[in-house]
């Protein structure tokens, strides 16, 4: 009986992982974040180039 009880168990956590794995491949295929860059390659005085990358979040991660 415990055998059988293991096995509906692993069954459904087999079941929660699929869920969990399509929803966030529905996640990633929208686009919920970008890349904003910024530079000073405008500026001639400035001998130093500098580039910044941020991450910008559009819609955070799923709470579950």
């Amino acid at each position: 009986m415990e055998m059988q009880s293991a096995w509906i168990k692993w069954a459904r956590a087999v079941e929660h992982q699929r869920v969990l794995a399509r929803s966030m491949r529905e996640f990633w295929t929208r686009e919920t974040y970008e890349y904003v860059r910024w530079d000073n390659a405008g500026d001639t005085h400035d001998p130093l180039l500098k580039v910044q990358w941020r991450l910008k979040i559009k819609e955070p991660f799923p709470e579950q």
